[in-house]
């Protein structure tokens, strides 16, 4: 299992492939992951669907949106603790209000230092 997780950190499976992964191998690989510019679109809400986790590491996913971030938080199963949006170029006040809403029972931290010119923090 190891060996599979350590050659998807570089490259990551099609997103069905990732939906048949165990919620504990999809966390190792969210958490490892070498090229972070992959985590949008459909492979990232199926890296995130039905998680439980305290720590949600979404930092330096370069190419996430707005919308699938949105999307992405609609998907977890539980808030988590700790929040890593940081150096996330295309985060804007949208998104985070979207995982704010998700996270917020829970929010111990939440890390955006390195965010765009499109989040003003009007979410706040």
């Amino acid at each position: 299992t190891e060996l599979c997780l350590r050659q998807m950190r570089w490259r990551l499976p099609k997103p069905q492939q990732v939906r048949r992964l165990p919620a504990e191998l999809r966390y190792k690989l969210l958490v490892g992951l070498k090229n972070r510019r992959m985590l949008y679109g459909e492979v990232l809400l199926e890296l995130v669907r039905g998680l439980r986790v305290e720590r949600l590491p979404l930092h330096d996913a370069t190419n996430m949106t707005s919308r699938d971030l949105q999307l992405a938080a609609g998907v977890l199963e539980a808030p988590p603790r700790f929040v890593d949006l940081s150096n996330v170029s295309l985060l804007d006040d949208v998104a985070l209000a979207a995982i704010l809403e998700v996270a917020a029972p829970a929010l111990e931290h939440l890390d955006t230092h390195g965010a765009a010119e499109k989040f003003e923090g009007e979410c706040l």
